[in-house]
């Protein structure tokens, strides 16, 4: 994921600004005028919001109300990952390594129970690209739900241990060289029952509100690196598509 953001940024060269965190959305002239924290602005025929739906709501919400209720009610679950580094020894069984050949796994919201993963889903990175762990060494990264770890003792490079050994039919968890976690308050958009409904709705709403913003993000079309990358695209095509008419194609 690194490098396709490293690529991206590339592409964009100067015109990409960090660290200037939106703070405010007003009309200007012939567009729209966005402030940073800092006070800065910078201005814009039209806008595309790639924010989580909570932080667009609150930047539209002078603008454009109904929009911005409608985004406010869309609920982003706190996720907390972790990245474990081990010596691949960790992960024999009989002789063999355990470690599936493939990207990782998925675990099904029903399964329950001693012997489930608690985890949401588990990466193999070293398993996929080379140059992620030293010769020797594993790398995994395991995906949960905040509340999930909140209700288990002991520590969360435990349960990501455990849950490895449950998923791999180890006899024992493995033991990480190395824990790096983080957590995501605005982790993953929950498409909830009336999702689709909800959206539609808003698309109307900002429309009339507020033509010239486009939405974008997780919760737009989907979670899934690809899902997101249409919808991005597809956002910029909605926005650059009156400045193709008024140029001629």
């Amino acid at each position: 994921f690194g490098r396709l953001v490293a690529a991206l940024a590339a592409e964009l060269g100067p015109r990409l600004e960090l660290g200037r965190r939106a703070a405010a959305l007003r009309r200007g002239p012939g567009g729209f005028e966005v402030e940073d924290a800092l006070g800065r602005r910078a201005r814009a025929q039209r806008l595309l919001l790639a924010l989580p739906a909570g932080a667009a709501a609150r930047l539209l919400a002078p603008l454009a109300p109904r929009a911005a209720a409608l985004l406010a009610g869309i609920r982003h679950a706190a996720v907390h990952t972790l990245h474990l580094g081990f010596d691949e020894r960790e992960f024999l069984v009989a002789g063999r390594s355990a470690l599936p050949a493939g990207f990782g796994f998925l675990v099904a919201p029903g399964e329950s129970g001693p012997a489930a993963p608690r985890c949401l889903g588990a990466l193999f990175p070293s398993q996929i690209f080379p140059g992620r762990a030293p010769r020797g060494c594993v790398s995994a990264s395991l995906f949960y739900a905040s509340e999930t770890l909140a209700a288990e003792p002991g520590g969360a490079a435990r349960v990501a241990a455990e849950d490895l050994a449950r998923a791999l039919g180890l006899e024992r968890p493995p033991e990480p060289r190395v824990v790096l976690e983080k957590h995501w308050a605005q982790g993953i958009a929950q498409a909830e029952v009336g999702h689709g409904e909800r959206l539609r709705a808003l698309r109307a709403a900002l429309e009339q509100e507020l033509p010239g913003v486009e939405l974008a993000g997780g919760y737009v079309g989907g979670v899934s690196v690809e899902d997101t990358l249409r919808g991005g695209e597809q956002a910029a095509e909605r926005l650059l598509s009156p400045a193709r008419a008024q140029a001629g194609g």
